[in-house]
């Protein structure tokens, strides 16, 4: 007499558990690679838009501002992920606005470190401006 089994054995339930298991990890990475990515995005959003409130504030002022909050803007958006500062060159007549990463953001290893000048050009740690940008 043959007998025919109507159950899983444990070796399928294993092998179906393992599979499972490499799928779930490969989709939190992809996930927290995403987080990454989209805070980042928050940040040069943010450097763009500040870019934009120096250049106003040169208009009505004559020099560029040393102070993000003089700017209009809530840096505390992005204070658990970045902080933000400014420097200024040629006695007020150039700036740099840089983010710089922190807490879990340094897992972002090549783009940590972000800015915006007064001439528009952005940049980031390593030459990776372009990956970091996008």
């Amino acid at each position: 007499m043959v007998y025919q089994s109507k159950a899983f054995t444990l070796i399928e339930l294993l092998v179906v558990l393992s599979i499972v298991s490499i799928l779930v990890t490969l989709s939190i990475i992809s996930y927290q690679a995403h987080v990454l990515k989209s805070y980042r995005r928050e940040a040069t959003v943010l450097l763009l838009y500040l870019a934009n409130k120096q250049e106003q504030y040169y208009a009505n002022m004559g020099f560029y501002s040393d102070n993000v909050e003089r700017l209009g803007s809530d840096a505390n958006i992005l204070a658990p992920r970045y902080s933000l500062s400014i420097a200024l060159s040629q006695q007020g007549h150039a700036y740099e606005i840089i983010a710089q990463a922190t807490g879990t953001q340094l897992q972002d290893v090549n783009c940590s470190y972000l800015t915006v000048n007064h001439l528009g050009q952005r940049n980031s740690a390593d030459g990776m401006s372009q990956l970091c940008w996008d």
